[in-house]
This record gives C-alpha cells, sequence and structure tokens, in this order.
C-alpha cells in the first residue's frame, strides 16, 4: 500500500510540474493537471467567466483547455493590436495531425504560415485574378453557361434532384 501511495504522490507532482506556464507566457488561472481550466468555465456561457479573468490578469491571458495552453486576447483594441499591427506574429495556425495526414499541409486554409502558404496564396490569387475574380463582367457569361446546363439537364428527364430548385436563383434574378 505504502508504494502505492509512493507512486500516486511521485505520477501528481510530475503532472503539476508538467503544467507549469512556460516562460515568457501570459499570466493567468492555475490549471489542474489534465483538465486545464475548464472546470473554472461555465460550458452554458462561458464568455462571462473570461471577462471576469481579464479584469483579473488584464487584457493578454493564458487559460488551459485541457492540457492545451491558449492565449485570450480581450478587447478591441488588445485584438486589433495584435491582429492588424503584428499580424505576422499572429498569423500561424496550431498543428492539426489530421489535416497534415490528409493534406500534407498543401492548401492555404489550415497550413501553417511560412514561405509556402505565401506562394500558394499569392498563386490562388493570381489565378482568380485571371479568372475574373471582383470583376462583374464574369457574372453575365455564368449566368448564360447556367441556362444551358439547366436546359442541358431539363431535357435529361432522369436526375435525383431537381437542378431547377438548386440554380434557380438565377432564373429568379430575370
Amino acid at each position: 500500500m505504502l508504494h502505492f501511495c509512493c507512486g500516486v504522490l511521485v505520477i501528481m507532482v510530475l503532472l503539476l510540474l508538467k503544467w507549469r506556464r512556460p516562460r515568457n507566457f501570459p499570466p493567468g488561472p492555475r490549471a489542474l493537471p489534465i483538465l486545464g481550466n475548464l472546470l473554472q468555465l461555465d460550458y452554458r456561457n462561458p464568455m462571462a467567466d473570461l471577462e471576469k479573468m481579464a479584469k483579473q490578469y488584464g487584457n493578454v491571458y493564458s487559460i488551459y483547455l485541457g492540457s492545451s495552453p491558449v492565449v485570450i486576447l480581450h478587447g478591441y483594441k488588445t485584438v486589433k493590436n495584435a491582429l492588424v499591427d503584428h499580424a505576422a506574429e499572429f498569423a500561424d495556425r496550431p498543428d492539426d495531425p489530421i489535416f497534415y495526414a490528409i493534406n500534407k499541409n498543401k492548401g492555404i486554409g489550415l497550413s501553417p504560415y511560412n514561405q509556402q502558404w505565401k506562394d500558394q496564396k499569392r498563386f490562388s490569387l493570381t489565378v482568380l485574378k485571371n479568372f475574373g475574380m471582383g470583376k462583374t463582367s464574369m457574372e453575365s457569361r455564368i449566368q448564360e453557361e447556367l441556362k444551358h446546363l439547366i436546359k442541358h439537364y431539363g431535357d435529361m428527364k432522369v436526375s435525383r434532384y431537381n437542378v431547377n430548385v438548386i440554380l434557380g436563383l438565377i432564373s429568379e434574378k430575370e
């Protein structure tokens, strides 16, 4: 029994040491091992609890959601300062092993902010602009092609769905 108690004590001490706040990390409430600060937040209205923490720890503070550290920015000026004035520092995305396994960090949605991401974004915007993004001159051509598509599917008389319902917005504009 003594060995079991000593083992539990050692595990608890190791867990408490693991959940210490890293250096240069914003202040915040003390977190429990494994649960973090989840018990301190009302799951029905966490905003009220987050506002209370902002009053206590300032507009930039940190909490743990489970074992994941999260930095909270509270207030318009703080968020604007971070996302506009320091955009490059806050542009990265969290690591997601499932997304990485599926896409190998290709694409611009959830990929890490690096040179590859910048190149893909630049290429995507160039291609979209070449196809007429932001220009209304393409709208009439697209509507004309969709009319032909609707007519083609209507002539087939065999479909699982009614194309006119899905693309009906085009005929409503006329």
